[in-house]
């Protein structure tokens, strides 16, 4: 067999072949909701969730010349947290939110861990799922809805000086807790002024400013980050006398946990910058269609 080094691959999922028009009906939507409230760009936002997986790891590897399917050390990695970042249209960035599999406080990062403090000062939301698993619920995005998205609304209408009553929109994917009857009478009830619309579903790649303009730099930041500490803790170890064959990194999960705090941190501080942060707004997005 010949050998080349390759990506890891997995299917996708296919654009259907109406995509164009799909797309430009939600960009209608769009426009016909900030021009019939007239909403101002500050009160344009866009949230997106991810997974980030707490053992990071490479997608390339060794693998036979012309092999369909290709599988890494890392890329089935299970332990992982949900990831939420928000921005707005004018270049804001909302601290990020985390979800982590778990009942308890003790599923979530220490609060000694490196970088807990400036995060925690930068109101980052560190949260259970209240679930076996480490996606977002109803529950979690309730809470970023009270703790970060309303109250920005709330803070830009008054420098603005809006009324209270004045519209914003808020562009979120078809996920189905988003989706979910549950979740739209209370933001119907508790936040009216706020409009949601969703990001057209199977087109993510194509039609969700954050995912297209965000997610990809904040991943390589991360990764950035990772790969820095595994290569701080080994010369560490190799310093201290240990030999090269039993250097040992560690990957317990209280442990990735607690690093990914300062990852997360470092990314925030990295690409926390309107001129970043705008090529990934709803307007750009729209500009593009």
């Amino acid at each position: 067999l010949k050998w080349v080094i390759t990506a890891s691959t997995c299917p996708g999922c296919k654009i259907p072949a109406n995509a164009d028009n799909i797309l430009q009906k939600a960009f209608l939507r769009i426009a016909y909701v900030i021009k019939h409230k007239d909403i101002p760009s500050a009160l344009i936002a866009n949230s997106d969730q991810t997974q980030v997986v707490l053992a990071q790891g490479s997608k390339v590897t060794y693998a036979p010349i012309n092999l369909n399917q290709v599988s890494t050390v890392g890329v089935d990695e299970k332990r992982a947290i949900t990831f939420l970042v928000s921005l707005t249209n004018d270049g804001i960035l909302f601290p990020f939110q985390t979800v982590h599999k778990g009942k308890t406080a003790a599923s979530l990062p220490s609060k000694n861990c490196r970088s807990w403090k400036e995060a925690s000062a930068a109101e980052f939301l560190f949260e259970s799922s209240l679930t076996s698993t480490y996606w977002s619920m109803l529950e979690t995005m309730r809470h970023f809805v009270n703790a970060s998205l309303a109250p920005h609304f709330a803070k830009v209408k008054l420098k603005l000086h809006l009324l209270p009553e004045q519209c914003s929109l808020w562009l979120i994917d078809c996920w189905s807790v988003h989706c979910s009857q549950a979740f739209l009478d209370w933001m119907a009830t508790k936040h009216y002024t706020i409009i949601v619309l969703f990001v057209p579903a199977v087109l993510t790649g194509l039609s969700q400013p954050c995912d297209v303009g965000f997610q990809q730099i904040f991943k390589h930041q991360l990764k950035l980050s990772a790969h820095n500490g595994v290569v701080q803790e080994v010369l560490t170890q190799l310093k201290g006398g240990v030999a090269v064959d039993n250097v040992k990194i560690d990957v317990t999960l209280k442990v990735l946990q607690d690093r990914t705090v300062y990852w997360l941190w470092v990314a925030f501080q990295t690409l926390n910058n309107p001129a970043t942060v705008k090529k990934a707004s709803v307007s750009h997005f729209c500009n593009s269609l």
